[in-house]
């Protein structure tokens, strides 16, 4: 559902006239090695490429945020990544994003925009997330307290 209500929102942006219609930007992050190489691809494997052994070294994330019109200017952030796990998005959180989001890419956007990100925890953040039934019985209680939500002592788990 959620694929079928972004396709029809940039459909209508599409359709919109030529006053109306708003610039999308597309924002993602990559990790780059030292040796700029590649451990897969898409072309056959007898091919010739570039393809080598994922660096054990140090590596650079490198966020950035651009459209048909190019990319937003002055809007790159490239910083050393801290961890040698092999999933860069170790080293993303929250914090980082929104802090570049709001200083490097809304400030430099000149007119009203529409943003396209993927789904990465560190993209979203819910303030006050409510428990679930995996949570314990004093988190839910907490949870229910904070949100005014009445509950009897005596209450469990199913």
């Amino acid at each position: 559902m959620a694929r079928y209500d972004y396709l029809d929102k940039i459909k209508q942006n599409e359709d919109a006239g030529t006053g109306t219609k708003k610039c999308v930007v597309y924002l993602d992050e990559i990790h780059i090695h030292p040796s700029c190489g590649v451990g897969k691809f898409w072309q056959p494997k007898n091919s010739p490429g570039s393809s080598k052994p994922i660096s054990p070294g140090a590596r650079w994330i490198l966020i950035h945020a651009g459209g048909e019109r190019g990319f937003v200017p002055n809007c790159c952030l490239i910083y050393r990544s801290k961890s040698l796990s092999a999933d860069y998005h170790h080293d993303l959180n929250s914090s980082n994003f929104k802090k570049w989001i709001t200083e490097k890419l809304i400030s430099k956007l000149q007119e009203p925009c529409i943003i396209v990100k993927g789904n990465a925890s560190y993209y979203s953040v819910q303030l006050n997330k409510l428990p679930t039934q995996a949570s314990c019985i004093p988190d839910i209680k907490t949870g229910l307290n904070n949100n005014n939500i009445p509950y009897e002592n005596s209450w469990r788990k199913c």
